[in-house]
């Protein structure tokens, strides 16, 4: 039956239950489909759900969104479909871009003219156009009147002008002209509901422009037309006012300012009022509408037991129990104030430090409710954020973990964008941030993570450890090449090229080069074996073909011309796995609209690639949908999908201060925006009126988090205003457990998840994380004098009594690696350095390590330091120019030094290796020694000193002392860059060696207390302190602590702290006690009195 229906309701479930009554009746064709306007996909799949769940069955439905639904109904009473070659809003884009440049000459244009300016690449004209569009679109929505006078020629202005020249192009065709034509032709039928829908059902839309409500109001004379409108109160709310409003009108009042009471406006409920403009506009619209009989108010007063339900409840009533009273001075009534039960967990309010931190709070309280809440299931729960994308990353790592068990919450996260959601899609646009880059050395390799990228050239994913090494190795940084940066306006130079790495890696590949041997100006980097040079072709390929793809977005084309270019970039670069056909097509689809738009729009003109990518991004968006919602369990989401849909508990996080509501500038010539009217959409009201909705849909508990502590003082942030404004009401209208309802309610968690207030049951904090809980525990035996053992391990021994030589070393280096990677086979990875995109111009110490380390290399060889510094600068080890002389110079006193040290201490004779074996107390020690002369040993190091370099070298001469090859008169040295130590012979070198055995063979059971740097530190300290017991005790501490942690602001100097081998056996603390200082001065002991400074000179 023909006429207009109002429905309206509290609860969404309600006004289901309505509708799913009204579908009970079908039309009059069994192949009609049900006409239903929705407001998003996700309300879509909640309402389907709902009505098959209510009839049994649902099916043969459309869900047209509110723009779509109204262009079908102008179709049919039209009679033909909207020409969406003239007026689409990527048709007026794309027109625009041709208008423009013919229109800015004109006289009223001067503002267009200043912003495109030189404009070479078009993207600022894209742009403009772009905005405009979407600001001409609104016009045609909420502001038809002057779209119509401006086709009548009034208004001289140049979106007036601009206008017309658009609309001279297609013959009225846009949604403004067809809506008089849709008018003028629905009054002359006679038959209209032979060719409309039967039955139009809006379904749940918070607000709807005027356009959109004259055109269902007019077609409800011909056919059913159904309006379920969710309204959170009864009463007639039309006419209140916040505060902020009433203080406006009060100041403009015509005979001044005037008081509230005077001016006769209603506050009603603050939440209400504050929070509910946009649907407050939308009321007032709705209750013009001539419903005739035909209303029906569906409304369920909310249960006020618990402080959600209060909140609801008096919205429900449009009341203010927190409210002043009207008379100055009364303040709050005391009487109206309510006291929440201390178990009333109906609101949750978390402040957290980052957005991690609430992820993982939020899986605690999940956890805690799905415990405590009977019947709870994930898929009661949705949780909405303003910014999806910022939090999905956490939501992945938090919820996703592998190790959860049986406490895992199964989730999806829906409305993501399609960069995010879409990896093959992601890969293609990451590919054009090469127009803006410089092809450095870390983003070719990165991209290279991308498995359609891979896949293209044959290259696996464990291939990538292997090139990051070629490619840090062979020197690469950045550039294609020298002819490369010359025409991007970059200094001319080959080194750290992709070419220059490329050219040394392949001569590697043909010829041995040992870092030495110069082939036609190419130094040979030989570090590839085996099947590694078969993984570097097809990385060289790969390369290849991405910088002839990126030389094909240097070049200006048509639209037509970038299809192709496109369509190449794609078949040549990029091998779509079976998970990603789909997003594949739907790419390519999108890159075939190109000619097709040129030829629809008449835009002729050559584009930059920008251009081109700007409009492809947007075109590929607008056609994706991510799905995700309402998939069994918990569902995250943005907060338009999913809003007023109700649940018996939604959460949001994220709700930080100006992330929510959005603060949205409108272009300064958006004339919608100059003088607004009711009914115009705001996106911040538009947002203020979700969060009401959303506060009004949670069934039984409303959650909130936000950022609310700063991660580096723990100052205080304030959270989202719309937060603050329901906290304010709440520390109004309701007292806190000795204490105000704010403070009671807002939660403030710590810093980290394993910080001990989650596990003292106290403060309502609480934990489900079994590895934090873990943690905690292990931070606190750290902080106290604790055992990363209980006990020995069982007892080993090195197989047939043997000890390695090279083990021997390395166990005393540092014991913990050794008992933590080979006893327990527990490996603590450093974390994975990107490849540096920097070319040397300003050396590290360590660069300046290598370089010395080479020059004193060749200097030992008897190389000409000019042939030494040529290589040098072909791999790249040095910076370009006048700054590698300037190294060299700086360099090469102290390497000569050294060298010139090392060869006087050798008397002629080249240091060798030569193979030991030693008792050492019931073992042997074995292996080969390095450094060996006829009268001892000798080492060096092209940097200062450091205690495991002495340390090593103090054993090696033990070991020649012990084998007895020397006599009694064997002599060691070890020349470093800041002293000469000399080495003594020593007589109880079999027996020291023995005592160091059994040091190594406990080591293999328990973790040994011995830090080179801090060992060394207190025996040194020990043997020079004399005086007062207290004050020798203070400075041994003193010393201690220097060497475990040292106060070195620049970051230089490093303490055995920061070994991650020691932390994780010891803890953060300075070691000390009767076994650590008996290790060290057995280690360090007979080292002290035997390995003294030398004299080059007396030597």
């Amino acid at each position: 039956m023909a006429g207009l229906s109002l429905y309206t309701g509290n609860r969404l479930e309600i006004l289901a239950g309505a509708l799913a009554q009204v579908t009970r009746a079908p039309c009059a064709h069994p192949f009609t489909p049900e006409t239903i306007i929705v407001q998003s996909r996700g309300m879509e799949r909640w309402l389907s759900l709902e009505l098959a769940a209510r009839n049994g069955i649902f099916a043969n439905a459309r869900f047209p969104f509110p723009n779509i639904a109204i262009e079908d109904i102008f179709s049919r009473v039209i009679g033909e479909p909207a020409d969406e070659a003239s007026f689409s809003r990527e048709s007026i884009t794309w027109k625009l871009m041709r208008l423009l440049p013919e229109c800015a000459p004109r006289p009223g244009f001067a503002l267009v003219r200043s912003y495109l300016g030189k404009d070479n690449d078009h993207l600022k004209r894209f742009q403009l156009a772009t905005r405009l569009a979407d600001v001409f679109d609104q016009y045609i929505t909420f502001r038809p009147d002057i779209v119509t006078s401006w086709e009548e020629g009034e208004d001289g202005q140049w979106q007036a002008e601009l206008w017309r020249a658009l609309a001279g192009t297609g013959a009225r065709s846009h949604r403004a002209a067809r809506r008089a034509l849709f008018f003028e032709r629905l009054g002359a039928s006679d038959d209209a509901a032979s060719f409309l829908p039967e039955r139009v059902s809006v379904f749940g839309i918070p607000s709807l422009p005027p356009f959109h409500m004259e055109v269902l109001s007019a077609i409800s004379r011909y056919v059913d037309v159904r309006l379920f409108v969710l309204s959170p109160t009864p009463e007639f709310w039309a006419d209140i006012r916040s505060d902020t409003e009433i203080a406006r009108i009060a100041r403009r009042s015509p005979g001044g300012p005037m008081s509230a009471e005077d001016l006769h406006l209603e506050k009603g409920n603050s939440l209400l009022a504050s929070l509910g403009k946009s649907g407050r506009e939308f009321q007032e619209l709705v209750t013009t509408l001539d419903t005739g009989e035909a209303s029906f108010p569906l409304y369920e007063p909310p249960g006020a037991g618990t402080m959600r339900g209060s909140i609801q409840n008096d919205i429900f009533r449009v009341s203010d129990p927190g409210a002043p009273d009207f008379v100055e001075g009364a303040g709050v009534n005391p009487a109206e104030r309510r006291f929440p039960a201390p178990d009333d967990r109906s609101v949750i309010v978390n402040s957290c430090h980052s957005a991690m931190r609430e992820v993982q709070v939020l899986r605690d309280a999940l956890l805690e409710m799905f415990e405590r809440c009977a019947g709870l299931e994930p898929r009661d729960v949705l949780v909405m954020t303003p910014d999806i994308e910022e939090y999905a990353p956490f939501i992945g790592a938090v919820l996703g973990d592998d190790t959860a068990g049986d406490r895992a919450i199964p989730f999806t996260i829906a409305d993501r964008g399609i960069r995010k959601a879409r990896r093959f899609i992601d890969s293609f646009f990451t590919f054009f941030d090469f127009l803006h880059k410089r092809f450095e050395a870390s983003a070719v390799l990165d991209f290279l993570e991308f498995e359609d990228v891979r896949s293209r050239f044959g290259i696996e994913e464990h291939d990538i450890p292997l090139l990051r090494d070629l490619a840090e190795g062979s020197g690469v940084r950045w550039g294609r090449d020298a002819g490369w940066r010359k025409r991007e306006g970059f200094p001319e130079f080959h080194e750290h090229s992709w070419r220059f790495g490329i050219e040394r890696l392949l001569l590697g590949v043909a010829m041995p080069g040992r870092e030495e041997r110069i082939f036609r100006g190419i130094l040979p980097c030989d570090t590839i074996e085996g099947s590694g040079a078969q993984v570097l072709g097809r990385f060289i390929d790969f390369c290849e073909t991405l910088f002839q793809a990126v030389d094909t977005l240097d070049t200006a084309r048509t639209l037509s011309g970038w299809k192709e270019a496109l369509t190449g970039i794609l078949d040549r670069l990029f091998l779509a796995g079976e998970d990603a056909r789909d997003d594949e097509a739907m790419l390519r689809s999108a890159v075939a609209r190109l000619s097709l738009i040129g030829e629809r729009t008449g835009y002729g003109d050559i584009l930059d690639a920008r251009v081109v990518v700007a409009w492809l991004l947007g075109a590929v968006g607008e056609s994706f949908d991510s799905g995700g919602f309402l998939g069994g369990g918990v569902t995250f989401s943005a907060m338009l999908p999913m809003r007023s849909i109700p649940f018996r508990v939604i959460c949001l996080i994220g709700m930080n201060d100006g992330a929510f509501p959005r603060a949205v500038r409108a272009p300064a010539f958006d004339l919608v925006s100059r003088a607004p009217r009711p009914g115009d959409r705001s996106i911040r009201d538009e947002d203020r009126y979700t969060f009401l909705e959303t506060l009004l849909s949670a069934r039984e508990t409303l959650y909130i988090s936000y950022v609310g502590q700063s991660s580096r003082d723990n100052s205080e942030i304030p959270p989202s205003v719309c937060v603050s404004e329901l906290l304010d009401y709440i520390d109004a209208a309701f007292t806190g457990p000795g204490k105000g309802a704010r403070e009671w309610l807002v939660n403030r968690h710590p810093l980290q998840p394993f910080s001990a207030r989650y596990f003292s049951g106290r403060d309502r904090l609480f934990s489900y994380s079994a590895m934090q809980g873990e943690t905690c525990r292990a931070r606190a035996r750290a902080a106290s004098p604790g055992v990363f053992l209980h006990g020995k391990l069982p007892s080993v021994r090195p197989v047939k009594g043997e000890i390695a030589l090279e083990q021997f070393l390395d166990f005393f280096e540092n014991p913990s690696r050794w008992f933590l990677t080979q006893r327990l086979g527990v490996n603590i990875p450093l974390v994975e350095e990107a490849v540096s995109d920097e070319e040397p111009m300003f050396p590290s110490n360590l660069d300046d390590y290598r370089a010395r380390a080479t020059l004193i290399r060749g200097a030992l060889a008897g190389r000409d330091p000019a042939e030494t510094a040529k290589t040098m600068r072909a791999s790249g080890m040095l910076p370009r120019g006048g700054l590698s002389s300037g190294m060299l110079v700086r360099l090469g006193p102290d390497a000569d030094r050294i060298a010139h040290n090392v060869t006087a201490l050798g008397r002629g004779t080249a240091p060798a290796a030569r193979d030991f074996s030693v008792g050492a107390g019931g073992l042997v020690i074995g292996g080969r020694l390095q450094g060996v002369l006829p009268t001892g040993t000798l080492y060096h190091r092209a940097g200062a000193a450091r205690e495991k370099d002495r340390l090593a070298a103090w054993l090696g001469h033990c070991v020649a002392c012990a084998s007895g090859s020397f006599g009694s008169g064997c002599v060691s040295h070890l020349v470093c860059l800041d002293a000469i130590y000399r080495m003594n012979h020593f007589d109880g070198a079999p027996g020291y060696l023995g005592a160091l055995a059994e040091i190594f063979t406990g080591g293999l059971d328990e973790p040994v207390p011995f830090f080179p740097r801090t060992s060394l530190a207190f025996c040194e300290a020990d043997a020079k302190t004399a005086g007062d017991p207290a004050a020798r005790e203070r400075k041994i501490l003193r010393a201690i602590d220097a060497a475990w942690s040292p106060a070195d602001s620049t970051g230089h100097a490093k303490g055995d702290v920061q070994d991650r081998y020691f932390m994780r056996c010891f803890g953060p603390n300075p070691p000390d006690g009767e076994r650590f200082r008996r290790l060290a001065a057995a280690v360090f002991g007979p080292m002290l009195a035997h390995q003294v400074k030398a004299d080059i000179d007396n030597e």
